[in-house]
């Protein structure tokens, strides 16, 4: 199993896509069928 935590991001430049490093290795590993798991923690700051 591949764990991948961090941030994920949205990408406003191109239309709202998910994206950040962790999220980006987590989401190709398990659409070949890697067992994959993504830990992260909601965020209560502010947005812009």
């Amino acid at each position: 199993m591949i764990m991948s935590g961090g941030e994920a991001l949205v990408d406003l430049m191109s239309g709202p896509m998910p994206g950040g490093g962790p999220i980006n290795v987590a989401v190709p590993c398990a659409r070949i069928g890697t067992p994959t798991a993504f830990v992260e923690e909601v965020s209560t700051g502010p947005t812009r």
